[in-house]
C-alpha cells in the first residue's frame, strides 16, 4: 500500500481518466451531430470517421460562425484540453508510474 497522497493521486487521476472518456464520447457524438444539421449525412459520416480532425475543425468553425470562442462546444473542447493537461502534468510530476 502507498502512501496517502499517491493514493489520493491514483483515485484523482482515475476520475479524471472517466471525466475525459465520458467528455470525449459527447464531445464527438456533439460534432456528428453538428455536421449531420450543417453539412448532411456525407459531413456527419466525414466526422464520424475522423474523430480528432473533426473536433478541431467544428471548434474553429463554430468560433467562426458564433463570433465568439465562448459557446458551448467550444467550452467542452476547452474542458476537454484541461483535463487533458491536467492528466499529463500529474503523471509528469509522479516520482512512480501510476
Amino acid at each position: 500500500m502507498g502512501t496517502l497522497k499517491e493514493n489520493a493521486t491514483i483515485g484523482f487521476l482515475g476520475v479524471l481518466f472517466i471525466t475525459m472518456k465520458i467528455l470525449g464520447v459527447l464531445i464527438h457524438l456533439f460534432t456528428v451531430l453538428m455536421a449531420n444539421e450543417v453539412d448532411g449525412f456525407i459531413g456527419a459520416a466525414l466526422a464520424f470517421i475522423f474523430p480528432g480532425v473533426a473536433e478541431v475543425f467544428w471548434f474553429v468553425r463554430v468560433w467562426i460562425i458564433t463570433g465568439t470562442v465562448f459557446n458551448p462546444y467550444s467550452i467542452g473542447i476547452l474542458a476537454y484540453v484541461i483535463v487533458f493537461i491536467l492528466i499529463g502534468t500529474i503523471l509528469s510530476r509522479s516520482d512512480k508510474s501510476v
